[in-house]
């Protein structure tokens, strides 16, 4: 695990949808869903705190948000490249970046 603290950090997921990967979208929905919610085998330290699909102002999916707690950036990559949407191609572009809440009305976001 290279870079990891003996301390979690925050790590933010943005996922792009592709607009053309609608039929791999439902045909892996079930299977998203069940990975995002998965706590077995997990790394230590490693817990989505928040995850769900953005939309554009006309409708439709896309984007998506996963916000989570880890050791290390490259567990929640490892996460990410296991993700059923990620390898079936659902989603075009994704960024996975270290966060530092500043400022967050969400309890358990601060930082002392």
């Amino acid at each position: 695990m290279t870079g990891a603290s003996d301390r979690p950090r925050f790590y933010v997921r943005f996922a792009e949808s592709d607009p053309a990967a609608v039929e791999q979208r439902a045909a892996q929905m079930d299977a998203h869903k069940a990975h995002l919610r998965n706590e077995v085998g997990l790394p230590q330290g490693f817990r989505i705190l928040a995850s769900g699909p953005m939309q554009a102002g006309s409708g439709g999916s896309a984007a998506a948000l996963i916000i989570a707690e880890a050791l290390c950036i490259e567990d929640v990559i490892a996460f990410s490249d296991a993700d059923p949407f990620v390898i079936h191609g659902v989603y075009n572009r994704i960024r996975i970046l270290s966060w530092t809440p500043t400022l967050s009305r969400i309890s358990g976001l601060q930082r002392d």
